[in-house]
């Protein structure tokens, strides 16, 4: 069984499984001082551009829990899932393998996960790219803040903020093992020992950035491990 979303928003969030569960957040974020702003809010006044791939919140359905009364939204400048109450912006409390399934962008689903990577160990928000029963793919979806520097019309240098951007990181999960992955024939080829596949991407001329294109690679993988 396998499932692959090519969409760019998914959220997590962490409940209880009882009619106060969101009660029960609320007062965390209190407690732990996680209110962000009032809305509308100057945190970002000066800066061009937003830190939001998408500045909606949308209605989601909690892993094992159901829908949430709240809707939520991701903010990857800070890797923060954020919901809305009485003009004010909270952030989530963050609990490993929480998932979020957004039900208004196509199942789009995030994942908070811990994970090594490279040697590195880290922890954050993935978007899930593709479910196999023998592998998993994910991305990091990442906003830069770019500090360049302009220059008047008498060569005075004044610098000018902007979010962007980041490439994103795919990542492959095989049992407890995550690797980076490199999205090219060769790369691909590489990381699962199989020439196959680098023969079947570039006879298809697969590209492989394209997550509808790299799911077709994917169900190769599957079909030939």
């Amino acid at each position: 069984m396998k499932k692959y979303i090519c969409t760019f928003f998914l959220i997590g969030f962490t409940v209880a499984i009882c009619a106060q569960q969101f009660d029960v957040i609320t007062r965390q974020a209190d407690n732990l001082n996680r209110k962000v702003r009032s809305l509308p809010g100057n945190e970002f006044n000066g800066i061009s551009g937003t830190p939001y791939f998408d500045e909606k919140f949308y209605d989601v359905i909690v892993q094992g829990i159901g829908e949430s009364k709240d809707k939520l939204r991701y903010n990857p400048y800070k890797d923060e899932m954020e919901f809305e109450r009485g003009g004010v912006i909270y952030y989530l409390d963050k609990k490993d393998n929480t998932e979020i399934q957004f039900k208004d962008i196509s199942g789009t689903i995030y994942k908070y996960m811990s994970y090594t990577l490279d040697g590195v160990f880290d922890k954050g928000y993935l978007r899930e790219v593709y479910y196999s029963d023998q592998f998993k793919v994910y991305t990091k979806e990442l906003m830069m803040l770019d500090n360049g520097q302009l220059k008047d019309n008498y060569g005075k240098g004044e610098t000018k903020f902007s979010f962007k951007k980041g490439a994103q990181i795919y990542i492959l999960q095989q049992g407890n093992q995550f690797s980076k992955m490199t999205l090219t024939a060769n790369g691909l080829g590489k990381l699962f020992n199989h020439k196959k596949v680098t023969e079947f991407v570039k006879t298809n001329k697969l590209n492989l950035k394209d997550e509808r294109q790299l799911a077709r690679a994917l169900d190769f993988v599957e079909k030939n491990q």
